[in-house]
């Protein structure tokens, strides 16, 4: 081994990079400037820091090192300074092992402290060993190329450390055979995949395994915190006001949020809603407000929690680093058949809840014919499952158990289902619309204690309405956004902004007892009103409304519903199929409830 010499100070560190999370070495230098660690690209790692004059020359026993790592993207963990306790091996020790019939050269981790993470599945090792103007970086026993030279008397260094995947076929073998796995294995998974270290193909596997073996309560939660995790959880100043927002598992019609943000607003809560698109059948509360000329829905996290602060709402989607993994993760389950289970979707929805910092949650589940979940039974099951992990991580939450047999309002498309979301702000709307937002708000206002029971919250919900002020603070929001107000208002005049307009008419007396919502949400995607796969482009105008509803008389040649269409063929085929959608008979249906349950 070549002796050390005072102007050849030596470094020798081993950092483990377990999500970067333990770093410990030898001495530090107090003369050496803080060094950087960024992202360098394609999950590599750079650590970069320059050494001062003063530092220069001195000798191992003067050198110290005041490395500290600052990981974006990676838990965002302030690393502690290296302990001056780990210190490099001396000659003295050289020569105790000597005698002792060991090697004068440490085994590789020797003279370095040993991570604590213990090695684990894509924990990976590396040695950098810096020597005035050199830095070399060992993995293993495999030693990187010199860096460049003449950086003395500044030392700059650069590490690049390959990612090594993650072994996650234990993982998978066990969840396949039913065992429970630990909340430290789901964490390091989220982390791996969302990283690249495992491929889609194993994380597929892994989903199916929980598909048909599910998660139990610890396993969920580990899961949702993970996801949560993942990324950027939005801060919000002290104030008195509620932090609050509503979630609806899907459906066709479905415009509530689009009318209960700026109530909530105007009921003295802060409601940072942030949204989806719609997939498939359902409708997605980002494409309805897209629809509004010049309005963004894309808001950084500054600006969403300065808008919050301001007017009270904000209505945008999930930002790039806002729980990137549920993003990858929802993406696969939409490829792979694994959507409707009930632990993913407890993770999915409140890994974006838990980010919002929210004190209280209102749940709308869904079931019926256009829902996730078609029964009853099961849509009790996912809002159990949501509502006991929310309280459990500190967020008061309601559900309520919706039919979704029947479209929501009279309206399905997205420019369609904002005009009618301004007839509920101004009073006119459908009446199940507006049960549905009346008793949201009810709801959050009994949750955070604003209301002593839910039948004075309903009234001061129907006070606020008559005021007028949540159709004010809806104007006031889309501009905020950058909506053009001049235009909305010119919008909301016309007729119909589709280039067809198809009547569809009724071909016997009798009254409506089956308005099929899945027929309808299928057919507003034909149009182009929806997505067939994530590529595909909305078309904003198209869509169904003037729907009767179940219970409503009808007479031959009655207007059963209007669509909205961009050709006459495709109105015409799209009126063939509306017909279907409708059952009429001489009596009237058994009226059923809107809300089955509450929990």
């Amino acid at each position: 081994m070549r002796e050390r010499t005072a102007h050849e100070p030596q470094l020798r560190a081993w950092f483990c990079l377990r999500g970067v999370r333990r770093m410990r070495a030898a001495q530090a230098v107090r003369p050496m400037r803080d060094p950087e660690l960024v992202a360098g690209g394609q999950g590599h790692l750079k650590l970069a820091g320059k050494m001062s004059e003063a530092a220069v020359g001195q000798g191992p026993k003067q050198l110290a090192a005041r490395l500290h790592a600052n990981v974006g993207g990676l838990g965002g963990e302030r690393l502690p300074p290296l302990q001056p306790e780990h210190q490099f091996r001396k000659p003295e020790r050289d020569k105790q092992r000597q005698a002792d019939g060991g090697e004068g050269k440490p085994p590789a981790g020797a003279g370095a402290s040993r991570c604590r993470s213990g090695g684990s599945a894509f924990g990976h090792a590396l040695l950098l060993t810096v020597s005035d103007g050199n830095c070399h970086a060992e993995s293993g026993r495999r030693r990187n190329a010199a860096a460049p030279s003449g950086l003395h008397p500044a030392i700059s260094c650069a590490i690049l450390a390959a990612r090594r995947p993650m072994n996650f076929l234990p993982l998978i073998e066990a969840k396949r055979d039913g065992q429970v796995l630990e909340a430290a294995q789901i964490q390091q998974a989220v982390a791996a995949y969302a990283a690249g270290q495992i491929p889609d193909y194993q994380m597929a596997a892994f989903l199916m395994a929980v598909f048909f073996r599910g998660l139990d309560g610890g396993e969920t939660r580990a899961l949702t915190l993970a996801m949560r995790d993942s990324g950027d959880v939005l801060k919000f100043p002290p104030d008195p006001r509620p932090i609050v927002d509503k979630h609806s598992t899907g459906g066709v019609g479905d415009k509530v949020s689009l009318v209960l943000a700026p109530l909530l607003a105007c009921l003295g809560f802060r409601v940072p809603m942030i949204s989806g698109r719609g997939l498939g059948i359902t409708g997605g509360t980002l494409d309805k407000l897209e629809s509004v000329p010049g309005l963004t829905t894309q808001l950084a996290p500054d600006r969403l929690v300065a808008q919050t602060q301001q007017i009270g709402v904000a209505m945008g989607g999930q930002t790039a680093n806002m729980i990137p993994a549920d993003k990858l993760l929802y993406a696969l389950r939409d490829v792979t058949a694994t959507v409707p289970s009930i632990p993913l979707i407890t993770a999915s929805i409140l890994s974006k809840k838990l980010a919002e910092g929210l004190d209280a949650l209102v749940m709308e589940v869904k079931f019926g014919s256009a829902a996730f979940m078609s029964s009853r039974d099961q849509a009790r099951d996912l809002a159990w499952s949501i509502v006991s992990l929310a309280i459990e991580c500190g967020v008061m939450t309601r559900a309520l158990l919706v039919d979704m047999n029947t479209p929501h309002g009279r309206a399905a498309g997205n420019w369609l289902e904002v005009r009618e979301s301004i007839h509920c702000l101004e009073g006119t709307g459908p009446a199940d619309v507006l049960t549905l937002v009346t008793e949201c708000a009810a709801s959050l206002l009994v949750q955070t204690g604003k209301a002593h029971g839910l039948a004075p919250a309903r009234q001061t919900v129907a006070a606020c309405l008559a005021s007028g002020a949540p159709r004010r603070k809806w104007d006031e929001l889309i501009l905020a956004q950058g909506a053009d107000l001049d235009a909305f208002q010119a919008k909301l005049r016309l007729d119909h902004t589709a280039p067809v307009v198809r009547e569809c008419l009724a071909t016997c007396d009798g009254f409506v007892v089956r308005c099929d919502a899945r027929i309808i949400g299928e057919l507003v995607r034909d149009l182009g009103g929806g997505r067939m796969t994530k590529a595909s482009v909305i078309q904003p105008d198209v869509g169904v409304d003037a729907l009767l509803k179940p219970g409503e008389p009808v007479r031959s040649g009655q207007v059963l519903g209007r669509i909205h269409a961009t050709t006459m063929e495709q109105a015409e085929s799209a009126c063939a199929r509306l017909q279907t959608a409708f059952t009429i008979a001489a009596r009237p249906p058994f009226e059923y409830p809107l809300i089955v349950e509450t929990l």
